[in-house]
């Protein structure tokens, strides 16, 4: 912790005539502060040799101390003037004093200082230029992961330049509470919206007070708080000449996830200059980093969509600042400034950064595809809404190409195909059955075989409303819509067949479907044998030895569903939705153990429907 140090304490036993003393006394009596009584009582003497304060360059400050190399230039300079017994205002007025008619502006003094300013600053300090420049944004220039080409200090409209190119740090910074309470340094990376966790400590920054509201160091006029001592208060303005007296050393930081600390590590060491993997390939650190930036905003927008709560974890908190960003003309803009929170950040860099972590492109593009399934229904499509919403970059370009095209060239093909057979929607079942499939479909998906059955009736259903999508070909044979768009998703990044080769399989195998079967009214017998068991379960239990008991129920209804009807076992109605991996394990050893004439008694009773 840092602990104010009174100056009459650093001066004890110096001589109040040597130089260091003088100049101690004079830095207080020109700022008219109460303490250079305490020092000496004398009136003003002579400035000793090399310490004449009206010519020549500004004297240093007779305490000084080293900068921590990841501490920024607001920290340090309110360290230097803690132990000088300065207040902050004093020293910004001292860097800021009228000199032959140049006072340099601190109002960029974290992105990138005026020489003049540097020059005040190494004078009071005695830091190298290249420090002082190494503790602001400057140390992260040249796209690692900020560029500050085009920006001068002197010229404020050239800031808005700098700031729209996306993910620039805002005013003030983020925190971690742990770490201040340890040393007392204020880390420049924390300001970086690339920044959400503490590698040391395994937490979430805090980005902003929990008593005021607002990001830490949120000052109008001084880069430095009003307020230092061992509290670490917040210093935010709440009024006129009041600031926030709220400890920061009391946030309670949020454990970060696994994920998160692993992207953290990826980030600095690119940020430090070490090229990063993505995808089997090396990217400099400039490409990576901006590479997971323009996935993350991607990712972003998709989480703000509805329907996003039920598979996103942190889409409610995300979805809520939205609405506060939300106005009639636009909605947020994630790519030019991301979420204030460093958990929802810290989330959603962690899963761009586990897209471009994955071992096989194949890989990426199924993960990446379940986020898709979110804009399935965009009216200007896909492509367009993404296009609107993050910038183009190499990486990002080829996954969402490859995601849109395992999803679109399937069914562009069935839309176009002139010779797929006509069949009417009940004679279409929701899974082929093997035979057919394994015949028609056989080495062509490298996925589970019922996912491909339910894929080849979904490709066949579509074929019967050209231009439709696969929600509406799922709806067309009593599915869900939702699975409709999951299953194509599954099945298009597991195809080792192409599309044109897909729609012919789906033509060969709608001709060997009969016109007359009714898989609809299969599924509705089913359906009433499952709601009535009172009508035949006990006499079907009693057709064979030994005698089935009651548990054998619902796997009595879902062979009929699964075998008789060819529905899917997920929606089967012996049991509620969803259905246990234990009851699927025990209803594949029901039906592989049932014996013949069980077998044909369930098979006649699925099929009175049809007598």
């Amino acid at each position: 912790m840092l602990c104010a140090t009174p100056m009459k304490t650093l001066c004890a036993g110096l001589d109040v005539h040597s130089p260091a003393v003088w100049l101690r006394t004079e830095y207080a009596r020109n700022a008219g502060l109460a303490w250079a009584h305490d020092i000496s009582s004398a009136p003003t003497t002579a400035a000793p040799p090399g310490c004449d304060l009206d010519g020549g360059p500004e004297p240093m400050l007779p305490a000084r101390i080293a900068i921590d190399p990841r501490e920024s230039l607001d920290s340090y300079l309110e360290r230097i003037a803690l132990v000088n017994d300065l207040t902050t205002r004093n020293l910004v007025r001292m860097l800021k004093e009228d000199r032959d008619g140049s006072s340099p502006s601190t109002a960029f003094m974290l992105v990138r200082p005026s020489d003049d300013l540097v020059g005040r600053i190494t004078s009071l300090t005695g830091l190298s230029a290249a420090a002082v420049e190494n503790s602001t944004l400057m140390r992260y220039d040249g796209g690692t992961p900020l560029t500050l080409d085009g920006f001068d200090p002197l010229d404020r409209a050239s800031y808005r330049a700098i700031v729209c190119q996306g993910w620039f740090p805002r005013h003030g910074t983020q925190l971690c509470p742990l770490c201040l309470s340890h040393d007392g340094i204020w880390q420049l990376s924390w300001k970086l919206p690339v920044s959400t966790v503490c590698p040391d400590h395994g937490v979430y920054l805090v980005a902003e007070c929990s008593s005021c509201g607002n990001r830490f160091r949120t000052r109008h006029y001084s880069p430095l708080r009003p307020l230092i001592d061992e509290h670490q208060p917040c210093g935010n303005p709440l009024g006129f000449s009041a600031a926030c007296r709220h400890s920061i050393l009391r946030e309670k930081p949020t454990p970060a996830s696994g994920g998160a600390m692993q992207t953290a590590t990826r980030v600095t060491a690119a940020i430090q200059g070490e090229e990063t993997s993505v995808l089997n390939a090396v990217l400099a650190p400039p490409a990576y980093l901006a590479e997971v930036r323009n996935l993350t905003t991607l990712l972003l927008h998709l989480a703000s969509r509805a329907r996003a709560q039920e598979s996103v974890d942190w889409a409610g908190e995300l979805q809520a600042e939205a609405a506060g960003r939300t106005t009639e003309l636009r909605g947020p803009r994630w790519g030019i400034q991301p979420p204030t929170s460093a958990v929802v950040r810290g989330q959603a860099l962690a899963e761009a950064d586990g897209i471009l972590a994955s071992p096989e492109i194949a890989d990426a593009v199924a993960r990446l595809a379940e986020w898709f399934d979110l804009i399935s229904d965009v009216p200007e499509g896909p492509r367009g809404w993404i296009v609107n919403r993050t910038a183009p970059s190499p990486v990002l370009g080829r996954l969402v190409m490859q995601v849109l095209s395992a999803r679109r060239h399937v069914g562009l093909q069935i839309d176009h195909h002139d010779a797929l057979t006509n069949l009417p929607l009940s004679a279409i079942p929701q899974l082929l059955d093997e035979h057919t499939y394994r015949r028609h479909f056989g080495g062509m998906l490298t996925t589970q075989e019922s996912t491909g059955r339910l894929y080849a009736s979904l490709c066949i259903a579509r074929a019967q409303r050209p231009g439709s999508t696969w929600s509406a070909a799922a709806a067309s044979i009593s599915l869900d819509p939702d699975i409709g768009r999951r299953t194509a998703r599954a099945a298009s990044t597991r195809l080792t067949a192409s599309p044109r080769e897909i729609a012919d399989a789906a033509n060969m195998a709608a001709k060997e479907l009969s016109h007359r079967r009714d898989y609809r009214a299969l599924e509705r017998q089913v359906i009433k044998l499952a709601n009535t068991p009172d009508t035949w379960f006990a006499d079907w239990a009693r057709s064979a030895s030994p005698r089935r008991r009651a548990v054998a129920l619902p796997y009595a209804v879902t062979w009929m569903w699964c075998e008789a009807a060819q529905g899917v076992l997920d929606t089967s109605p012996a049991w509620p939705p969803p259905v246990t991996r234990q009851s699927k394990a025990a209803y594949r050893v029901f039906r592989d153990t049932l014996p013949e004439e069980l077998v044909r008694a369930l098979g006649e009773l699925a099929n009175k429907c049809s007598n």
